[in-house]
């Protein structure tokens, strides 16, 4: 949080005696200068001096405010940031440190209540709106993270800081083609910049364009050799674009310079799990994993090739270590459901469903699986409902209209069932056709 903007000269907003102006004066003086000297007990002593001499000082309540945070009390920082706010309302730096206070004391809630007005206060301070998308991005609140970059761009037009940060929230919020639209929109800004490069061919690895992927993605590393999440990128887009070799050489060559990268032994296990080689791809896992413990993906990652290979007890436990990590990631939920299936464990599999649903409301699939669940559990009406949305989020979700049809008919709706089953038959006959020209086009 930043210093805070004011000047003494607040005291003249509120009515005090000229020798007690004086005192606060002097106390606000040295407060200030123990605050900066990092002596926060004695500021403390001197702003709370103040309070008692004069309640309304929304001046030294912030500093007090902040000398909370500085001593990770974030509790007693929200309480003076609020009483600063009340007794200076339109002060935006007071309310952009009463909303981070908000944000770390864990209380997004209320931090989000205010975004109205933050926006507002930001409107024509593009380094305040800056400082706002940063903070929020920080604790994965994309959406409002978005809104002030947004704000930022428009305030500062070809602003590059503005349009990389963006273009990050974007991707992070899964908006693959919102991010690669504000690069391409960009691109001059960043010649020569690796980050930019990286984070664009990620963004195309995201929507399947191995081509542009790759092509970023190299320059990306001739730009900054050393930036292993571009190397790791580009060795995952090569491996997607079935070009496995180059994709382990790569991985290798970076291994030989970086041991104890994580992400360079995760991608050798990426390889060696996709040529079937399990053993030498868990062995691959496991180290990226002592290297880097916290890494959610590299658990899922794991989870997957204990599944892959019928271990579902090991799958589950390496799932559920991947959802403690990041709880927001809707995709382990998904995995972790799917894995509960298997064990037939039902009730924690939609415990799972509905939790990957809160992350990603759009999943398909775990409406899908919801609605597998209450079939077998003979609660037909439910499970309708489940494959109605599923094939709603996406209609060439063709088992999930095969799964309505079948309940369409234990509900007796004849008309219902037999459109659905109709819809099904349309999209087999559509995939049996592609698979046909798949197999006689092969080299």
């Amino acid at each position: 949080m930043k210093t805070v903007r004011l000047t003494i000269s607040l005291l003249a907003c509120f009515s005090v005696p000229a020798a007690a102006a004086t005192t606060l004066q002097e106390l606000y003086d040295r407060g200030a200068r123990y605050f900066e000297q990092g002596k926060l007990p004695l500021a403390q002593q001197e702003f709370s001096k103040i309070l008692r001499l004069n309640a309304n000082q929304p001046l030294a309540c912030h500093y007090l405010g902040m000398i909370e945070v500085r001593q990770g009390n974030f509790p007693e920082a929200v309480r003076f940031f609020e009483r600063a706010s009340r007794l200076d309302p339109q002060n935006p730096q007071i309310l952009s440190d009463l909303v981070a206070a908000y944000l770390a004391a864990g209380h997004a809630d209320r931090a989000l209540q205010r975004i109205d007005r933050l926006s507002r206060s930001s409107q024509n301070d593009p380094e305040l709106a800056m400082q706002m998308g940063l903070l929020f991005a920080q604790h994965a609140l994309y959406p409002q993270a978005i809104l002030f970059f947004e704000q930022a761009g428009r305030q500062k037009p070809g602003s590059a800081e503005a349009s990389y940060n963006l273009a990050l929230a974007y991707f992070r919020n899964q908006n693959y083609s919102g991010a690669v639209r504000v690069l391409e929109s960009s691109r001059d800004r960043f010649a020569g910049h690796g980050s930019f490069f990286s984070l664009l061919g990620s963004a195309y690895v995201k929507l399947d364009d191995s081509q542009r992927a790759l092509k970023n993605l190299r320059q990306a590393v001739v730009l900054e050799p050393a930036n292993l999440d571009a190397v790791y990128d580009l060795g995952i887009g090569l491996a997607k674009n079935n070009e496995l070799e180059e994709a382990q050489q790569l991985f290798e060559s970076k291994r030989s310079q970086f041991p104890k990268a994580s992400k360079m032994w995760f991608g050798l296990g990426t390889i060696a799990y996709l040529r079937g080689n399990s053993a030498e791809a868990e062995r691959a896992f496991q180290e990226s994993l002592r290297l880097e413990p916290n890494a959610a993906d590299f658990y899922a990652a794991l989870g997957d090739l204990y599944s892959g290979n019928g271990d579902s007890q090991r799958a589950g436990a390496a799932y559920t270590k991947a959802t403690q990590l990041e709880p927001r990631q809707a995709a382990y939920h998904y995995k972790a459901g799917v894995n509960f299936l298997k064990l037939q464990q039902q009730p924690s599999a939609v415990e799972a469903f509905l939790k990957a649903l809160a992350c990603d409301p759009q999943n398909a699939d775990a409406y899908y699986n919801l609605g597998k669940i209450y079939a077998s559990d003979g609660k037909v009406t439910k499970a309708a409902a489940r494959f109605e949305k599923a094939v709603r989020l996406d209609r060439r979700h063709m088992e999930a209209h095969y799964q309505l049809g079948l309940v369409y008919r234990k509900l007796g709706d004849k008309t219902k069932a037999a459109e659905a089953m109709k819809q099904f038959a349309a999209l087999k006959a559509e995939r049996d056709r592609e698979l046909k020209h798949e197999e006689a086009t092969k080299p």
